[in-house]
């Protein structure tokens, strides 16, 4: 009975270890996208840098979708008709265009 109950504890603190731990990646992520973006663009805020990050030709797209990511873990409202014009809910082509799977994401975050 005392095996279980510690096994079944440890078990527990594994689980929220894990949790504390992706969710610092997580910030530590966003963090790093927004850093970026604001030596990109210092005269904007971050929101602003983030947005016009999104839609400049001269940034990744890859990147770029990391930035649509971006500003749906930080649900800024403003940009949701900027999400909306790039979503067509048509299916993904990572080479020619952003993740429609993620403009649906942070659209959904964001309203």
């Amino acid at each position: 009975m005392k095996t279980r109950l510690i096994i079944a504890i440890a078990g527990l603190v594994v689980v929220l270890a894990g949790f504390v731990y992706l969710n610092i990646q997580i910030d530590s992520a966003v963090e790093k996208n927004c850093q970026e973006v604001m030596q990109l663009y210092p005269d904007l805020s971050q929101n602003e840098a983030l947005m016009k990050a999104v839609v400049s030709e001269e940034i990744s797209l890859v990147h770029r979708n990391e930035l649509v990511w971006t500003i749906g873990r930080l649900r800024i409202k403003e940009a949701l008709p900027l999400l909306n014009s790039y979503y067509d809910q048509q299916e993904c082509d990572h080479e020619t265009r952003l993740c429609q799977d993620e403009l649906k994401k942070a659209i959904k975050r964001c309203e």
